[in-house]
């Protein structure tokens, strides 16, 4: 099954019950998918007052990701440096 199979699917579950939205925020945290769960956090525009703190970080991280990318689509390819584990490497260099 492919990611967009799995996002219909689960868009569809969880339609616009706030509480399906939080439970399954948690449900992937729990299962150290916070990365995923922030991705879904900021799909949902949750408040963070909502999220464990793990999810908050995590919504950080790829929201500062997206501005980088943002920034280095405009650059020559031949100075931007792919990373290679994504957006957990961006805290790594802060």
């Amino acid at each position: 099954m492919g990611s967009g199979s799995w996002e219909e699917m689960v868009q569809g579950a969880v339609g616009n019950s706030a509480y399906l939205k939080e439970q399954l925020i948690d449900l992937l945290a729990s299962y150290n998918e916070v990365m995923e769960a922030a991705r879904w956090a900021i799909l949902y525009n949750l408040e963070d007052s909502l999220l464990p703190e793990s999810v908050i970080t995590a919504k950080e991280e790829l929201k500062r990701y997206s501005k980088l990318i943002k920034h280095t689509s405009k650059m020559p390819i031949s100075i931007i440096t792919p990373f290679k584990e994504g957006p957990q490497c961006i805290s790594q260099s802060n």
